[in-house]
């Protein structure tokens, strides 16, 4: 029983550990958060994330290359960054952005030509000083404004109407309506 035990312990070591999407990467003198997607129009999906030198020096540079960050859907289809912004800094890259130790900046990435079906990116690869990625990130679509609730038409004379419990179908709108006689 302990020899099995401990096979089982020793196996648990060696298993490759798995991404969660509120997972904090750190790699060398640098963390970063994971991206948050968003549909900002059709076909296109803003990313961002955080990143922050941790070093000990004042502040370090990293070179942001918008070119060489790509997201890939379950499909297999590949979507370059057509830019950037961060840091002071906005373009297409190459640029160098300051990172001052201990404050996180945040970097926007560009991604065109993005179906609506995509709803998660199997992955995204930034190419920030060193390779970082991260996986099953979510895409998400900004929801529209919520329409004005209906204005009710044809009430008895002698009546007040009320609606609740309001939900959207379609095009229209689904409620309760209850008549009040004016006292």
């Amino acid at each position: 029983m302990k020899t099995l035990l401990r096979f089982m312990a020793a196996s648990l070591v060696l298993l490759p550990p798995s991404f969660s999407l509120a997972q904090t990467v750190k790699k060398g003198d640098y963390t970063y958060t994971p991206p948050a997607c968003t549909v900002v129009s059709r076909g296109t999906v803003d990313c961002r994330l955080t990143m922050t030198y941790t070093g000990r020096e004042a502040a370090q540079s990293v070179l942001i290359r918008a070119g060489e960050t790509k997201a890939y859907d379950a499909a297999g289809a590949t979507y370059v960054s057509v830019s950037f912004q961060g840091g002071g800094q906005a373009g297409t890259g190459p640029e160098w952005v300051a990172l001052p130790t201990g404050i996180p900046v945040q970097l926007t990435y560009r991604f065109e030509a993005v179906p609506t079906s995509v709803t998660t990116f199997r992955g995204v690869a930034l190419n920030l000083n060193t390779l970082i990625s991260f996986q099953n990130v979510p895409v998400r679509s900004v929801a529209p404004a919520p329409a004005p609730l209906p204005v009710a038409s044809g009430v008895p004379t002698g009546f007040t109407l009320s609606l609740t419990r309001c939900t959207p179908q379609g095009t229209s709108f689904v409620c309760t309506a209850t008549l009040t006689p004016v006292r």
